[in-house]
């Protein structure tokens, strides 16, 4: 017969306080973790003026870019609708030897008798080549339209900006708002000497804009279609030429909202064509 043994454990009521105790020093209550108080959020407001937009006419370099053909030559017949002219020299695109222009009412005939730097884009129909057989009525040209040129359309100015917003009076002339009619200072060919047959560079100055008067020659307009037609063919020289263009855009038109606002010296630095990368260009010492 198997004996059942039976073991009993008393408590001592002190004792199991001190368990108690003992349990609740081992196991600290968790520290509450601080809430950081939230950063008040900030706004940045940018506010860009752009009362200014359109306020310049196109620049030479602009119409240019902006144009399939640029021409010299000379006004034969003018009628209420359309512009006869015999070419001299086409120093962008080509064309036959007499073309025509449509004819703008109130026109400002001053310089008819002027050779003239004409800025211009194929007509619809007709184009360049056009010229012999096209009817009187149907112009070989159109001139350029430089109040929204791609450079201004490009830069999405848009809609702050839709036209020109100066206050040139309508017209194609170089004292109006699409100034692609540039004549020479002196009547009778640029530099008062009559154009040949054979197209010879004239070395007098034309008046590329009437407000404020400015000038340039032939051969300044020759380099400027050069720079704007020549390059590599590369896109980095095609973006070079888009982004000279902006810069030009929006100096022109703060220039002309703003008079004086850019009215410092300019230091210029010649450089030799074609030199390797990371040659030092200019060393001297600013003043």
């Amino acid at each position: 017969m198997k004996a059942t043994i039976r073991r009993s454990i008393k408590v001592i009521p002190g004792l199991a306080f001190c368990l108690l105790l003992l349990a609740a020093c081992s196991s600290p209550a968790p520290t509450p973790t601080p809430s950081p108080e939230p950063e008040p959020t900030l706004v940045h407001a940018m506010f860009e003026d752009t009362s200014y937009y359109g306020t310049a006419t196109a620049s030479v370099n602009e119409r240019i870019y902006a144009s399939d053909v640029v021409v010299r030559a000379t006004l034969v017949t003018a009628t209420k609708d359309v512009l006869t002219f015999n070419a001299i020299e086409y120093l962008k695109g080509s064309g036959p030897s007499r073309f025509t222009l449509p004819a703008s009412a109130g026109r400002n005939t001053t310089w008819d008798n002027r050779e003239a730097l004409l800025f211009l884009t194929t007509s619809a129909g007709d184009g360049a080549s056009g010229g012999a057989s096209a009817r009187p009525s149907a112009p070989t040209f159109q001139f350029t339209d430089t109040r929204v040129s791609p450079v201004i359309e490009r830069r999405e100015y848009k809609p702050d900006y839709d036209g020109y917003q100066g206050d040139l009076p309508d017209g194609n002339t170089m004292d109006s708002r699409n100034p692609v009619w540039v004549p020479s200072e002196s009547s009778g060919g640029a530099g008062g000497r009559s154009a040949d047959a054979t197209g010879s560079a004239s070395t007098g100055d034309f008046i590329s804009h009437g407000n404020p008067s400015e000038t340039l020659t032939l051969a300044e307009l020759k380099a400027k279609i050069a720079w704007l037609e020549g390059g590599d063919g590369s896109a980095s020289y095609r973006q070079c030429i888009i982004d000279a263009l902006d810069h030009e855009r929006v100096i022109r038109d703060s220039m002309a909202a703003y008079p004086g606002s850019y009215d410092f010296p300019v230091k210029v630095i010649e450089m030799v064509s074609g030199l390797p990368a990371g040659q030092l260009i200019d060393a001297r010492a600013e003043d």
